[in-house]
């Protein structure tokens, strides 16, 4: 007797083709893991995410973690003390790792 419900579909490979490295004009697409931190007072807020784009996507990206941080990061003793500081250091190393990906692929951004 046939079931009721029929069977879901198997995918013997990923139902979607896989992302590529490239977009269709041959700009490479990278993604940097940023941090932007929030002091309030006696309390702090620290968001954690991820940006995909272009090379110059990902800069905007890094630089406007960057100015959220040293502009809203240190109203808290514990952001002027440490978090605000770890939040900086992550977004640098952010902005050398796409950098350092950037020449691995041969890629020479052009200035903006």
């Amino acid at each position: 007797m046939p079931s009721p419900h029929p069977q879901e579909p198997r995918y013997t490979t990923a139902p979607y083709p896989p992302a590529s490295p490239f977009r269709a004009t041959g700009e490479p697409i990278f993604t940097v893991h940023l941090r932007k931190h929030t002091g309030l007072m006696l309390v702090w807020l620290s968001q954690s995410y991820s940006v995909t784009g272009t090379f110059h996507q990902c800069e905007a990206a890094i630089k406007d973690a960057q100015r959220h941080n040293l502009t809203l990061g240190w109203w808290s003793v514990a952001s002027i003390v440490l978090w605000n500081w770890i939040a900086l250091g992550e977004n640098a190393n952010a902005r050398k790792a796409l950098r350092h990906n950037a020449s691995h692929y041969g890629y020479v951004p052009e200035s903006r």
